[in-house]
């Protein structure tokens, strides 16, 4: 992971207008190089696109031109899937695409199981030996290993995890965190704050890094249904959901039959979730599937959520920001903040935003919790 020093090498190459995600990447690819992990004349960069009214559409144009100024023209820059005019386009084949999910599917899986068990554990330290344990069984079955094997895996990491000893009887406020992609899962972009969090009394929800590529498979169908969508590709989207959701089957499956943990939604019934407030025709950038997020937390018991607004972030704000009001008004107890994240931005003013939410939060107590929670689905 890079540290605040990449971040500073993205402000220095790319222009300050840009969204902070694209100085957060490009700086991290450029440091890489500066830093010698990379040998410049034997490197290629993928990167992906979002082919959309977002502008991590531009990122490949952006990242070549920084690679121009930091000293680095020879490395060239490829798109995955890009747009049927980028003429450099790198295509995944079977097995890369496989093990991707696989991995994704992995990461998801121990990322939902550490923070569940992590702030209540009895011993200190074995959340986190299981989790380094696991990750190591996961590297080496994406190696060296089969469907067969990625199941079993997947259900004797849950098993394990669930008979951890923890404190069953302590209440932690749970705190979802959703936003853009980049800010919500990296931790440097977004200063640390499932660390923060869980440091400051909280049990962290993060929603599945899967989910955001079946949103992307989704909006095939919503295309066709409300705009001007070809029937081949709501067929094409339907038959991703389907991939995606063949390999999360395992992961379901253990969840469910666990005592400590819930299985994800799909991504219909996020859908059906966002359009109570949205319409699905919010396709830029996280869209509508953002919304969806924040309704699926409070429904599934976490009213406590942080929403993480990157700069130049413009789609974020519209279905993030925008429908903060409409959310608090819809579900009584929702107690929803969001964070701005930027490479100016104060930790000083974030981590006081944190905690003034965790105050409501610790405030209302599990007995008033649970209340409000049974209020909106007796209301729903």
């Amino acid at each position: 992971m890079p540290d605040k020093h990449a971040i500073d090498t993205g402000l220095r190459y790319v222009h300050n207008d840009m969204c902070y995600p694209a100085i957060v990447v490009i700086g991290q690819l450029i440091s890489a190089l500066k830093d010698g992990l990379c040998d410049p004349d034997h490197t290629s960069i993928m990167l992906f696109q979002t082919c959309g009214a977002c502008r991590a559409t531009n990122y490949l144009s952006v990242l070549r031109q920084a690679l121009k100024h930091a000293g680095f023209p020879q490395v060239p820059v490829f798109a995955i899937h890009g747009l049927k005019e980028e003429t450099d386009s790198f295509h995944m084949g079977r097995g890369m695409l496989v093990d991707a999910i696989k991995a994704a599917v992995y990461g998801d899986t121990l990322m939902n199981v550490r923070n569940r068990m992590m702030p209540y554990e009895l011993t200190k330290g074995s959340t986190k030996a299981l989790f380094d344990k696991w990750m190591e069984r996961a590297k080496e079955e994406l190696v060296r290993g089969s469907f067969f094997r990625f199941q079993k895996n997947i259900k004797a990491m849950v098993r394990e995890f669930d008979h951890l000893p923890i404190d069953e009887q302590l209440w932690k406020p749970k705190v979802g965190i959703v936003g853009e992609i980049l800010v919500k899962y990296h931790p440097v972009a977004n200063n640390h704050i499932e660390k923060v969090l869980m440091d400051e009394g909280a049990e962290v929800v993060m929603p599945d890094f899967v989910d955001f590529f079946l949103y992307s498979g989704y909006d095939a169908i919503a295309k066709r249904k409300l705009l001007a969508g070809s029937y081949k590709e709501e067929v094409f989207g339907k038959m991703f959901i389907k991939i995606l959701e063949f390999f999360r089957r395992p992961m379901k499956k253990a969840l469910k039959e666990s005592r400590h943990f819930t299985p994800p939604h799909s991504i219909y019934e996020t859908a059906e979730m966002a359009s109570r407030h949205v319409s699905l025709g919010n396709m830029a950038g996280e869209g509508w599937f953002l919304t969806g997020e924040m309704v699926k937390l409070i429904d599934s018991g976490v009213p406590n959520v942080v929403c993480l607004q990157p700069f130049g972030c413009l789609p974020n704000h519209i279905t993030g920001k925008g429908v903060m009001h409409e959310l608090r008004n819809t579900y009584k107890g929702a107690n929803i903040t969001a964070i701005d994240c930027d490479a100016g931005s104060s930790e000083v003013n974030q981590l006081n935003r944190l905690k003034l939410m965790l105050a409501v939060a610790k405030e209302r107590g599990p007995k008033q919790e649970k209340q409000e929670h049974n209020d909106a689905v007796m209301n729903r």
